[in-house]
């Protein structure tokens, strides 16, 4: 469901043991936005339910990352990066700095 709306959005499962968590990939029909909330129910009877306490993002896959080139010609650049700590990759204003730094803070 999404803040403001009590409509579900899609029944992720059905029936799910409680086993303290839960795996789900989120299908491509989802739309990207800010404003997502899960809702858990019992399915025992008892209509106890619960719904997330904050928005969650869900964001299309990210496929282009920003690795900093070292170029020492516009040091206004090398400054801006440099002062930004700690750097995504993400955008070329955040690139990370260097291909191993990038592999070591994804998460596969």
């Amino acid at each position: 469901m999404q803040v403001g709306s009590g409509t579900p959005v899609l029944s992720i499962a059905a029936g799910t043991s409680n086993t303290g968590e839960f795996l789900w990939t989120i299908p491509e029909s989802i739309v990207a936005g800010q404003n997502y909330l899960i809702r858990i129910s019992r399915n025992d009877g008892s209509n106890i339910t619960g719904v997330s306490d904050a928005p969650f993002t869900i964001s299309p896959p990210v496929s282009t990352y920003y690795v900093n080139d070292a170029n020492r010609t516009d040091r206004r650049l090398d400054e801006k990066v440099l002062a930004t700590t700690p750097n995504d990759g993400l955008t070329p204003a955040t690139p990370k700095a260097s291909i191993q730094a990038l592999i070591a803070g994804l998460s596969f």
